[in-house]
């Protein structure tokens, strides 16, 4: 059985970020389609992979929004007002999230964060590509002033086979708290609300880390 996720696909040896990518156009009917239906129609029609609970979409239907040819739009319309949204990663990963969208924003050059509030769907951003080191805000940025903790789920895999890496350390420096990937590639970290510098390290791999 596939195995979906609920929020971060990170792959090992080359850093890819959020893009924004040229349309992709539905070729197919989906009128009679769940959405699980549709999105193995999408992987097998197009260079997709698919993230996402089973338990989010169990109710989506793609068929209630007939005539709509752009992948993008036909996504947009099915998580409105669900709480969920998406992002598609460089690689073509299209990635659900529940209760909170997912945006990037580059890494101010001086010492002060410049955080970003995200919005409701990262496609709606200006279209842009970046690279470099990157912040990535999840949820409102606001938030982090809040007492309490918050839980981190990922999930790592090769970005040539896509196959999961299992063995990945995950590690918070200043905190002296981490964890490592399971066999099938996932990881979750509880950390308290504020600004982290995650390491992701793998023995024969480049490191690679990321602002949260």
């Amino acid at each position: 059985m596939k195995l979906k996720i609920p929020l971060l696909v990170l792959t090992l040896l080359f850093p890819h970020l959020l893009h924004a990518q040229d349309e992709i156009e539905i070729t197919w009917d989906y009128k009679d389609l769940s959405f699980k239906e549709f999105v193995a129609k999408a992987e097998s029609t197009l260079n997709l992979r698919f993230f996402f609970r089973d338990e989010w979409v169990s109710d989506l239907k793609p068929g209630d929004f007939p005539g709509i040819t752009s992948l993008t739009e036909l996504l947009v319309n099915l998580l409105r007002d669900k709480s969920l949204f998406y992002f598609i990663d460089e690689s073509d990963n299209v990635v659900v999230t529940k209760n909170f969208a997912v945006k990037v924003s580059d890494a101010p050059r001086s010492g002060t964060r410049n955080y970003i509030a995200p919005t409701e769907y990262y496609d709606s951003q200006d279209k842009q590509k970046l690279s470099g080191n990157v912040f990535i805000d999840i949820g409102n940025p606001a938030d982090r002033f809040k007492p309490g903790n918050v839980t981190i789920t990922g999930y790592i895999a090769n970005r040539d086979t896509r196959e999961p890496v299992a063995g990945v350390t995950v590690l918070v420096q200043k905190l002296a708290t981490g964890t490592i990937s399971n066999g099938y590639g996932f990881y979750t970290l509880t950390l308290p609300r504020g600004v982290h510098l995650i390491q992701f390290t793998f023995i024969g791999m480049k490191e690679k880390q990321i602002n949260v």
